[in-house]
């Protein structure tokens, strides 16, 4: 309707109906004319012109008391909330300053209040000084007297923008930065919390805050002092407001500020964490611990950018210092930092690395940041074994380690397990038995804390598992090194560990991948003529032998007698015998035909424990039945094997068990023709020799048939 009428379609309106302001006129109409022109005022707003002051005089000049709500509404219509007031900007001020008392009793107080932040804001320069004393006068008197939280609020805003845009604002600005720069900074201050809160406030939102005054033209490191002192009155309102304004800092401003300005950073962030530790009243959880964590996360960002213009050193100090309560990637990146610096040039070298281990991995409680301290120490050992192994072992491994067992954490183990593994392997010392102690302690764990309740899952003994197959490394790399008390020890621990799986059958029932490794360790080791003991290459296959160690051999005739005595019964057990992968009958054959045929062996003398007046032939009673027994064997046997028994059982027939030999002949004759052919003259001639007696008259008769 009244975008279409002409300019002077105002102006006649008004002249028609402004006769309806008059007391004399019904309140209901003259509402109902302030409704209407305030339609009009938005709906021709542009096209007002002097017209504008016209209104505003109607406003001011029009007092009745009726009347003052429906006069504020044109008035906000008229002003845009206070934003415009073009053609009244002189009386503006005075007047609403005037009209104040009769606002607050209609109850438009809070949109009276909006209207005064935008004449503050939008027009400044307008209000003079007197007006701007007594509306901070009335406001504050607002605020202490209403209850109406929105009021309170509206006020709060009123004076900050009064202080921001006609104290801040203005060439006073300077002023009364310095006085609030002092306040913070003067000890007689210290008792008004609500001052020094409201002075950081002011202070930092003027430089960096939302609403900066841009007339201002000072870096943070001129008024961060002020801060860092005013945290010396240990009080937890103003250093949640001091760390606010820290964190908008380093988030608007982070990437310019340098190496000064972040030296006070640090020593204010400082300042409160000292606080935080010394106060039991400041939770981990509180805001101002909430709000320092958070900053030190947009610090980090800063640094992993490469965009970080201050020290380093400190920032993680600043981390070391609240570990406990900082995310798990902010501590993994310490550490980091800080094995960086543990290099044998430095001073205290290993005591930095025991203080990092003793914190991030025996007084930390997560996985994540124990296992990077073990990986830190692995490194580290890694690197300066040569020089510093017996220090390092003796000093950190140990005793950081020595209980290991016990800790509940079955990653955290597995990886310390592996640690010893490599270092054991390494190790040539006597450091290396230590190692193995703990190992033990590791191996054995679920045999001693498990009882009788069965392992049901293979990641249940991940550590039982590294540690056997670390043992198994240990025992055949070390078969080839000086001293071999370290692989006899590895051997004795996996055989102990293998025999008490036998005591404790139901720990281990449904999990048996242990035991598959130490078995299959054991059945590929191999001896030669000369006993030393040997083990397959890992890369060729092909067999190696130890110069150092050798397999105890029995030299006890006790002994020796039960074993040779027991052995043709058990060769009665072909199954038992041969294996699916092959067998060592022929081993047996040169052993035992050594036993009769080779005099350098100096048997029976070199054996110990014999009767008196023990013979060569008495010896041979004994073994010439076990190589009877082998006779059976003769397919697993090669040609030359075959014939070097034969040869011994030739040479028993002059023995008192020439029985057992002359049977064991007749079935060389049978199964094995070819070598017999070559041997037979030989043979018989000694066949013939034999006395002629009933006992060896039908093995005899059998042979030659």
């Amino acid at each position: 309707m009244f975008n279409a009428k002409p300019k002077s379609a105002v102006e006649k309106l008004w002249a028609c109906l402004k006769d309806l302001f008059h007391p004399d006129i019904a309140k209901e109409h003259r509402h109902l004319a302030f409704t209407f022109f305030s339609c009009l005022v938005q709906g021709q707003y542009e096209k007002l012109g002097i017209m504008r002051s016209h209104f505003f005089r109607l406003i001011k000049t029009h007092d009745v008391a009726e009347d003052v709500a429906p006069r504020f509404e044109l008035l906000q219509s008229l002003t845009e909330n206070g934003k415009d007031i073009k053609y009244f900007e002189e009386e503006v001020g005075p007047f609403l300053m005037q009209w104040m008392p009769a606002i607050t009793g209609v109850g438009k107080t809070q949109q009276f209040l909006a209207v005064w932040v935008n004449v503050i804001k939008f027009n400044a320069a307008y209000v003079d000084e007197e007006v701007i004393k007594e509306l901070v006068q009335n406001t504050c008197f607002l605020c202490c007297w209403s209850n109406s939280q929105p009021v309170v609020l509206t006020c709060l805003q009123v004076l900050d923008t009064v202080i921001m845009r006609n104290l801040l604002g203005t060439h006073l600005g300077h002023s009364a930065l310095y006085t609030m720069c002092r306040i913070l900074q003067d000890t007689s201050s210290q008792h008004d919390v609500h001052l020094l809160r409201g002075a950081v406030f002011y202070v930092n939102m003027a430089l960096w805050g939302t609403k900066r005054v841009t007339t201002l033209k000072y870096t943070a490191t001129s008024v961060l002092p002020s801060f860092l002192a005013v945290l010396s009155s240990n009080n937890s309102i103003v250093m949640y407001e001091v760390m606010l304004s820290i964190q908008r800092l380093v988030n608007k401003f982070g990437l310019e500020l340098k190496d000064p300005a972040w030296d006070l950073v640090l020593s204010i962030m400082e300042a409160i964490i000292e606080h935080i530790e010394t106060d039991s009243r400041t939770s981990p959880a509180s805001q101002v611990t909430s709000t320092l964590h958070d900053t030190i996360c947009t610090i980090e960002q800063l640094m992993e950018l490469g965009q970080f213009h201050g020290s380093v050193r400190r920032v993680f100090e600043l981390i070391e210092r609240c570990s406990p309560v900082r995310p798990e990637a902010s501590v993994l990146r310490l550490i980091t930092f800080l094995s960086n610096n543990i290099i044998p040039i430095r001073s205290d070298w290993i005591q930095k690395l025991h203080s990092l281990v003793d914190k991030y991995f025996k007084q930390e409680t997560r996985t994540t940041i124990r296992v990077r301290a073990l990986d830190v120490l692995s490194n580290v050992i890694s690197l300066n074994r040569p020089a510093y192994e017996d220090e390092l072992i003796e000093l950190i491994v140990v005793p950081q380690l020595q209980h290991i067992e016990c800790d509940p954490d079955i990653l955290v183990r597995n990886v310390a397990a592996q640690l010893l593994v490599d270092l054991a392997l390494e190790c040539e010392n006597k450091r290396c038995l230590e190692l193995l102690d703990i190992l033990e302690k590791l191996l054995n764990r679920p045999l001693e804390q498990q009882g009788d309740v069965p392992i049901t899952s293979e990641q249940d003994v991940a550590d039982v598992k590294t540690v056997v197959v670390g043992l198994i490394n240990i025992f055949t790399s070390k078969l080839f090194q000086l001293p071999s008390s370290h692989a006899i020890k590895a051997y004795k621990l996996l055989v102990g560990h293998l025999e008490a799986h036998y005591l404790k059958p139901a720990v281990f029932e449904l999990v048996s991948s242990t035991r598959y490794l130490i078995f299959e360790c054991f059945l590929r080791l191999r001896a030669n003529s000369l006993y030393g003991l040997g083990y397959p290459d890992s890369v060729t296959g092909q067999v190696r032998f130890s110069p150092y160690l050798l397999v105890d051999h029995k030299e006890d005739w006790k002994v020796l007698s039960l074993i040779l005595q027991e052995v043709p019964q058990v060769m009665k057990n072909k199954a038992l015998i041969l294996s699916h992968h092959g067998n060592e009958i022929d081993l047996l054959a040169s052993a035992l035909c050594a036993m009769v045929s080779d005099k350098s062996l100096g048997l029976p003398e070199s054996l110990q424990n014999t009767p008196p007046k023990f013979t060569r032939s008495e010896f041979h009673t004994f073994v010439l039945p076990v190589l009877a027994s082998l006779a059976s064997y003769h397919g697993y046997l090669d040609p030359g094997h075959q014939q070097r028994l034969i040869k011994c059982l030739e040479f028993g027939l002059v023995s008192r068990c020439s029985r057992q030999c002359v049977m064991a002949l007749t079935i060389c004759a049978l199964e094995m023709k070819d070598a017999m052919y070559k041997l037979l003259p030989e043979v018989l001639l000694n066949l013939s020799k034999i006395s002629a007696t009933v006992h060896i008259a039908i093995p005899l008769l059998e042979f030659l048939s």
